[in-house]
Order: structure tokens, then sequence, then C-alpha cells
């Protein structure tokens, strides 16, 4: 692939220094833009750059909940207490997940953090206003918000044609692109991801820029 950009940058090279910076700029944009698309409809497709299936991935455990419900004092991150009163909750070892009675919400608390175990209160019926996020997951493809224009850019510029994601989420779609060891929630455990090429440059896209080159070139 390196030889491919190297043949490419010979190639389209003398034509782009026969133009005018203005020109040269509306150019990169116009093959960011091509470059985009092309992108996007890979990452759709749940494919890298080499043709080969983003690795699958791996199953989310069945939401299991205990019906006894707990109550207890826990420290917030910046050491102030609240009471939490949980009820369908989940036991994950490090961390317990439910729905805490006291914000109406589901929530995770982490054991280390817990001050002080309160005697239960009545009312283990609420169990039934649990609504599992976890159960609603559907078997979607990845990356769906990733490949917006909200996330995902174009820039041009006399020197260079850009497609890259920006801001926060350039680090989530970085840990991806390698395949890197990350948190999978702020508080949460880190674990080892996949490798799935989000970016990547492949032979219908070489073949794609050369196709852009010469229609601004013929239009010029």
């Amino acid at each position: 692939m390196d030889n491919d950009l190297e043949a490419l940058e010979e190639w389209v090279g003398p034509l782009l220094a026969k133009l005018e910076a203005k020109e040269r700029r509306k150019l990169a944009r116009a093959v960011a833009t091509d470059l985009r698309r092309s992108q996007v409809a890979r990452i759709k497709s749940q494919k890298n750059p080499d043709g080969s299936r983003f690795k699958v991935r791996k199953p989310r455990k069945k939401y299991q909940p205990k019906n006894d419900p707990v109550r207890f004092l826990y420290k917030k991150p910046g050491g102030a207490l609240r009471e939490a009163n949980m009820v369908s909750w989940q036991d994950e070892g490090l961390r317990m997940t439910g729905y805490d009675r006291e914000v109406n919400a589901i929530r995770t608390f982490r054991r280390d953090r817990i001050e002080t175990w309160l005697k239960p209160t009545s009312g283990g019926s609420d169990a039934g206003k649990l609504r599992s996020q976890r159960g609603r997951i559907r078997d979607k493809a990845m990356f769906n918000k990733l490949r917006t224009t909200k996330y995902l850019k174009v820039k041009g510029s006399s020197s260079a044609a850009t497609v890259a994601f920006y801001g926060g989420i350039a680090n989530i779609a970085r840990v991806h692109q390698l395949g890197l060891r990350d948190r999978v929630s702020p508080d949460g455990p880190q674990v080892n991801y996949a490798q799935r090429e989000l970016l990547g440059f492949s032979t219908q896209d070489r073949e794609m820029i050369m196709d852009s080159v010469l229609r601004h070139l013929g239009e010029g």
C-alpha cells in the first residue's frame, strides 16, 4: 500500500504543480469529499481497507438482576455522600449495577466507595419499574454514529486533502483503528479492543482520486 501511495504522489505531483493555490484547494476539497464518501460506505459495510470484515463484536452478557433490595451510603468522586436504594441489581464483582430508586434510573456503583450498608426499605415491587437498556440493545452495525458528518469531517488546503475524526471522538476512533486497550467507561474496567480500521486507503480509493484529479483538470 505504501508503494501505491508513493506511485500516486509521483503521478499527481507534476499535475498539481501546474495549478494555482486556489485551484489546488478546490481540488483537495473535492477529493476529500469523494474519499470521505468511500470511507463511509466501507465502514457501513463493516470492512477494513483490505476487504476483510471487521471482527465481530463480542456478545454482551444478558442482564440478570437480583430481587433483594440493598441500601447504602455511597461516596461520590468529590467526596460527598449520597444514599442509594437499589432493586433489580446485578453483581459485577467490583461493581454493582441496577435500578436506584433514589434517582429513578439505572446506576453503577463501585464497591470500594460504599461507606456504610443500611437496612433495606420495603418496596421490592419497584423492581417491575426497571427498564433495562441492556435488554433493548439491538444487533446494529458498529460505528453508525462515527461515520456521520458530525464526527467524520473533510478539509482541503493547497497542500493536502484530509478525512479525519476530530474532537473527543478522535480518541475513540483511534482505539478501534489500532486495536488498543482502553476503559469501557470512565470508572469501568480496561479491555483490549479488536483492531477495526475505520480509515484507510484501498485500491479503489487510489483509482477514485485519480479520476477526481483528471475530472477536475478536464473541467478546468
